[in-house]
């Protein structure tokens, strides 16, 4: 068989597994959908049988997803991350370290530019944490159970005095995907650092990472509701609201998009370096 041909069997066999992928994925989304049709407000053991039967699909739905992503849609990026990982001591270093501050360290920071805008809000909470599942939804329809299936379950972390994190599946699953691919970035910058200084200095890609992952993590209607008055008549407008919510999706998604695209730009360069 020619190169060609090769080529053109591996690009078939991915369309075939992006379909089948597709499929479980909309079959998963159905399945959810049913689940929590038996979720009703109030507390009964059919209620808690419901609530655990869909976060168990939510769980599957995102393990999917990074099936997906890892095993077609960035399939070399990840596995040039785990060559790097192998055989780079700072990657094993930065991987978790990352994941730490993407997920904690910004909602964190962002609270604290908010007590200082807004002032300190007029409670005190303690130290704990707990798993917070989906509930019932309205209108129950495929779209909401899908806006349901990024939220579901939650992890609710409070730190004294007042301040507070949630983390959903979404959020954890972003921050492993650009997590991964900063450090593929970050190899690829130490391999072409010659060229790319030569070609402008492009070195600033890894830091779109770094910086607009942040919005991932953060549940930004949530933050501001707790502060004053005025953050919360803003929240009342629903245009705000929805401007909140499709910045939450949006800035992690196009995030991971420009550097996906970017790695592209490292393989030219290091193509035509060795061409050098």
């Amino acid at each position: 068989m020619t190169f060609t041909g090769t080529v053109r069997e591996a690009l078939k066999s991915d369309h075939s597994r992006l379909i089948a992928m597709a499929i479980l994925l909309f079959v998963s989304l159905l399945a959810y959908w049913f689940a929590t049709l038996f979720i009703i407000p109030g507390s009964n053991s059919a209620d808690y049988a419901a609530l655990v039967i869909s976060s168990v699909i939510s769980l599957i739905f995102w393990a999917l997803i990074l099936v997906m992503v890892f095993g077609i849609i960035l399939r070399n990026a990840f596995l040039s991350f785990l060559g790097v990982l192998r055989r780079r001591m700072w990657a094993r270093i930065l991987l978790p370290s990352y994941l730490l501050v993407h997920l904690l360290v910004y909602g964190l920071v962002l609270e604290r530019i908010l007590v200082s805008i807004f002032g300190r809000p007029d409670y005190n909470v303690g130290q704990y944490v707990f798993v917070q599942p989906g509930g019932a939804f309205y209108p129950h329809t495929l779209f909401n159970a899908l806006i349901q299936l990024t939220l579901n379950p939650s992890i609710i972390l409070f730190l004294p005095p007042f301040y507070g994190i949630e983390l959903t599946l979404f959020s954890f699953s972003s921050a492993i995907i650009i997590s991964v691919l900063i450090v593929v970035h970050l190899e690829r910058l130490s391999v072409c650092a010659d060229t790319i200084r030569k070609a402008g200095g492009s070195v600033l890609y890894p830091l779109i990472g770094v910086v607009g992952g942040a919005s991932c993590c953060i549940s930004l209607p949530g933050i501001f509701l707790d502060f004053t008055p005025l953050a919360s008549s803003i929240l009342l407008v629903p245009l705000w609201v929805d401007v909140l919510n499709v910045l939450y999706y949006l800035l992690p998604v196009t995030v991971i998009a420009l550097l996906a695209l970017t790695l592209k730009q490292f393989d030219f360069l290091k193509a035509t370096d060795e061409m050098n």
